[in-house]
């Protein structure tokens, strides 16, 4: 009987401990700073700059800055991340929400006719009765089960943040990626045509030079393999410019925007300097 007794004590004594171990942060097994001396001192001087700069001030080209907005408001995936967030975000003030006292009030009332052959006065009266209940109730975190459970939630509401940045920072890569890629194959397919029409023209000389005798039958078919192969360069990039848009849009969730920016000069740099 004495052992029945004391199991069920320590039955109702074990959930209100809590059983979290304390987290210590492991040593990594690598350099907590960057090597130093005058081969860094440029690196050095510009370090942590880019990681605090939005994807706004980090591209420059107006026309990846437009793609990746879109991209943003459109991704499926990242929707769901901040869905996730604002979910877990619930959870953790529900969990707080325990380590505070719960009150609970209650009101009412009601009227009602009493005929006179049921009254004590011998006439009719109304009789209205009122209550109010008033409840106050809290949970005494003995054993830190409670801000256990807090914790954990505020660990898992960071850790879904964290992924949604993730998501973020995951998205705006593959945006800029697909573009530059984009741009790449374009710029390849203009130079693709124009040496193409550089040797249609050459082929049309040598074959004018071949009918009055002065360039040979070799000549013609030398030119003419050049035509070919330039042919078959701008057909090839314009199969990669089109899967370049097709991934784009993947990317986008909808089609290329019509007022997209022109390209930049491709001199120019779209990176923040």
């Amino acid at each position: 009987m004495k052992l029945r007794y004391l199991s069920i004590a320590l039955g109702l004594t074990f959930p209100g401990c809590s059983l979290i171990p304390d987290y210590h942060r492991p040593e990594a097994p690598v350099q907590a700073d960057w090597p130093g001396g005058p081969a860094y001192a440029k690196d050095q001087a510009q370090a942590g700059q880019e990681a605090t700069l939005s994807w706004q001030e980090f591209f420059r080209d107006p026309a990846m800055r437009q793609l990746i907005g879109v991209a943003l408001y459109n991704n499926r995936d990242l929707r769901q991340a901040a869905l996730n967030v604002e979910a877990y975000r619930a959870l953790h003030r529900i969990e707080r929400s325990a380590l505070f006292p719960t009150v609970d009030a209650n009101v009412g009332g009601s009227r009602q006719r009493v005929p006179d052959d049921l009254s004590t006065t011998d006439d009719s009266e109304i009789q209205s009765q009122y209550s109010a209940t008033l409840g106050i109730a809290y949970e005494v975190d003995m054993f830190g089960r409670l801000h256990s459970l807090e914790r954990a939630a505020l660990q898992q509401y960071l850790a879904t943040a964290e992924t949604q940045r993730a998501v973020q920072i995951a998205l705006v890569s593959d945006v800029a990626i697909a573009y530059l890629t984009w741009r790449s194959d374009q710029a390849q397919l203009e130079l693709a045509s124009s040496t193409l029409e550089s040797y249609q023209y050459s082929l049309d000389l040598i074959r004018s030079s071949n009918e009055v005798g002065t360039a040979s039958a070799l000549d013609v078919r030398q030119a003419r393999s050049l035509v070919e192969t330039a042919r078959v360069q701008k057909a090839l990039f314009t199969r990669q410019v089109a899967q370049d848009v097709n991934a784009l849009q993947l990317l986008l969730g909808t089609k290329l925007p019509g007022d997209l920016p022109a390209r930049a000069p491709p001199w120019s740099n779209p990176w923040r300097r």
